[in-house]
């Protein structure tokens, strides 16, 4: 099951774990530019045999 998170929450959390020392800001935007990659990466995969198929 995934957690949805409303924006005001995501901001609290990526606060707490800069303040906390665990990440950075910089750190946790390339992670989650990495994650976009990734999922488009996955998805592109998924369809691109679909639109080889004759």
């Amino acid at each position: 099951m995934s957690i949805v998170l409303t924006s005001a929450q995501m901001r609290a959390v990526e606060n707490d774990a800069i303040a906390s020392g665990a990440f950075t800001g910089l750190e946790l935007m390339e992670r989650a530019g990495q994650a976009v990659v990734d999922a488009v990466l996955a998805a592109r995969a998924r369809i691109k045999p679909c639109l080889d198929a004759p």
